[in-house]
């Protein structure tokens, strides 16, 4: 039996309906959408490189709170510490 061309494309969107998803989901299911999540992205000047520890065991004398290394001023309450 032959199929006319409504009946070709009628198929074909059939056929999307259900490959279309399971194509996401296999793609899902195999980790390839954690390639998009793991960009690296460039180091900026003064940031942390991926070994160096974000905050230092220096804290704000006023507040308490843990201070990066390299900051000069408390972001929390803006006392200078060093």
């Amino acid at each position: 039996m032959m199929f006319g061309g409504g009946m070709f494309l009628v198929s074909l969107l059939v056929l999307a309906l259900i490959a279309v998803p399971v194509i996401i989901l296999i793609v899902a299911a195999s980790g390839g959408l954690a390639l998009f999540n793991n960009r690296q992205v460039a180091a900026q000047p003064g940031s942390p490189g991926p070994h160096t520890p974000a905050f230092s065991s220096k804290h704000c004398p006023n507040c308490g709170r843990p201070l990066r290394a390299d900051w000069r001023v408390c972001p929390y309450d803006g006392t200078e510490v060093g």
